[in-house]
């Protein structure tokens, strides 16, 4: 399957959407836009917990990606690649708010982590998505490196090769990153009385 999750004979990946970005064509852009945006604003609002933050982030990214499309060398996943600048603009947004909380709101798409993460049998994990209100308080009591990669792996579904190179660490250091926030995860969840 295309990086881009899209059907490779109607719709252009997302590297050569970028080229074209390069070459100033706005309707690309537009489709990028398009292709990521929700993926993007659910990982920038779990990761603040404040909407505003987010959708600045959000259109600091895409500024971003207008201003730089053409650094993009076709090395690695575009998609990789355009996160990596979503995570980048969002720390920037998150810097200027010092000293403002950072609470870290996951009710968009919780059930996605639980669908996505692969953990355990399914029937515990049906249980424990029945709670929704408990999954949050779990995750809010995870670190913010946890809560990212559970969202960029579980609940965004990038590969390992993409979310390492958005997180700019080795495979294997992401797949113990992975490992670690999952158990740190389903303790959280058994600590509260939980299943996972």
């Amino acid at each position: 399957m295309d990086e881009s999750r899209a059907d490779a004979s109607t719709e252009p990946s997302d590297a050569t959407l970028l080229a074209s970005v390069a070459s100033g064509d706005r309707v690309s852009l537009s489709t990028l836009v398009r292709r990521h945006w929700a993926s993007l604003f659910r990982y920038m609002r779990r990761m603040t917990g404040d909407e505003a933050t987010a959708e600045d982030a959000l259109q600091d990214t895409f500024v971003a990606v207008l201003e730089h499309a053409g650094t993009f060398r076709g090395e690695g996943s575009a998609r990789a690649w355009l996160y990596a600048l979503a995570r980048n603009a969002l720390r920037r947004r998150v810097r200027r708010r010092i000293g403002e909380p950072s609470p870290a709101d996951v009710s968009e798409d919780v059930e996605s982590l639980g669908a996505n993460a692969g953990f355990g049998c399914v029937g515990s994990w049906s249980r424990a998505l029945e709670d929704r209100e408990e999954i949050e308080r779990a995750l809010d009591t995870l670190s913010d490196d946890d809560r990212e990669v559970l969202a960029w792996v579980d609940a965004e579904g990038l590969s390992i090769d993409e979310a390492a190179a958005v997180l700019g660490l080795g495979e294997a250091a992401l797949k113990s990153r992975l490992h670690r926030a999952r158990l740190r995860f389903m303790a959280a969840m058994r600590a509260m009385g939980g299943e996972a």
